[in-house]
């Protein structure tokens, strides 16, 4: 009994197809727990919408530059994801992210919005009586499934986040000549972009790698990096307290 041995041209095109059918199910698993994460999320977001900023805006509980505060450029977070989930439950991934992100501008409000918001939310829950009471009844409806406010507010931020794994993962298994391949690799770095806040900024002392002399270095910190820099020239006009 003879035995002959795959010619190589055939094993190549039997290791790129295999290679493609893994893509194929770990993007199609991505896709699905995508989906299902964007209607939870778009409920979510229904809540605060319906049951808070809606009914405080009909009843003047708080005023508008407190709610502003608080709930910041949800209502507009909330259509735009609303598109993106049709988008996203039909199918059309690279199309519905791609729209998804020319709207980034209001999670980047939001983001940046957050820590304000925490505060105002506190300082009201202590001063405002009337509001106290409507948040601790709109919370026990069924709806709500003991979810809090405050918790509430932060899925925006939790969920930019969460794109971003999403948005790698579905790349990563997305062949280079798929047509939505570019459309999710600038989703990729536009999400991110999105999700990044400012913290703080100040001097710090870094030993060189050659030499014991520590000498102070800027450093700037935000929510995913911590950037090192240093000042502008000194014979650039106007160049003040600039770092590159």
């Amino acid at each position: 009994m003879s035995f002959s041995p795959e010619p190589p041209s055939l094993m190549g095109a039997n290791s790129i197809q295999e290679q493609r059918e893994r893509w194929d199910r770990k993007r199609s698993r991505t896709a699905r727990e995508l989906v299902q994460t964007e209607q939870h999320y778009c409920h979510q977001l229904e809540l605060v919408s319906t049951f808070f900023v809606e009914i405080l805006r009909a009843k003047g509980t708080l005023k508008q530059d407190i709610r502003d505060a608080i709930f910041s450029s949800i209502k507009d977070i909330q259509s735009v994801n609303q598109s993106l989930l049709v988008h996203l439950e039909n199918g059309y991934l690279g199309q519905g992210l791609d729209k998804f992100c020319s709207h980034l501008d209001h999670y980047s409000k939001y983001v940046d919005n957050i820590y304000n918001a925490k505060k105002v939310l506190e300082i009201q829950l202590k001063k405002n009586k009337a509001f106290r009471r409507f948040k601790k009844l709109q919370e026990a409806r069924p709806e709500f499934k003991d979810q809090k406010l405050e918790d509430l507010l932060q899925t925006p931020v939790q969920r930019i986040l969460q794109y971003n794994h999403f948005l790698q993962d579905l790349t990563a298994n997305t062949s280079p000549d798929d047509p939505e391949f570019e459309q999710l690799s600038k989703a990729v770095a536009a999400v991110m972009a999105a999700g990044r806040w400012y913290i703080r900024e100040g001097w710090l002392k870094t030993v060189p790698p050659k030499g014991t002399e520590a000498k102070p270095k800027m450093f700037f910190l935000f929510s995913d990096m911590l950037l090192q820099a240093k000042h502008c020239s000194l014979l650039l006009p106007s160049s003040g307290e600039k770092f590159v």
